[in-house]
């Protein structure tokens, strides 16, 4: 299930992206490639698989902070592996790797 996952569109950008910065806002992810329309619908398939884990905090409004879990940690490690040792791994299926 996790390849279907890291197939889906923006996952790998979006997973390497919270993995360089730590724990980002939600609305942060945006920066990573994907609309507005397609975050939710990311984060729950990345949330359902067990490699981000969302939480709510009140700062005058409601802000969702999303963090990669322990398993999440482990499969960006690897993803940066890949980015660090080939480069031109970007080039393949349109994926971004890079921040």
């Amino acid at each position: 299930m996790i390849l279907k996952t890291l197939s889906e569109k923006h996952a790998v950008s979006v997973i390497l992206g919270i993995y360089d910065r730590g724990e980002v806002k939600k609305m942060q992810i945006m920066d990573f490639g994907p609309s507005i329309n397609t975050i939710d619908a990311l984060l729950k398939t990345l949330t359902d698989e067990g490699i981000t884990a969302m939480r709510e905090e009140m700062q005058g409004r409601r802000v969702f902070f999303i963090s990669l879990t322990e398993k999440g940690k482990r499969i960006a490690s690897i993803l940066d592996t890949v980015r660090k040792e080939f480069p031109d791994v970007q080039k393949l299926r349109g994926y971004s790797l890079y921040k």
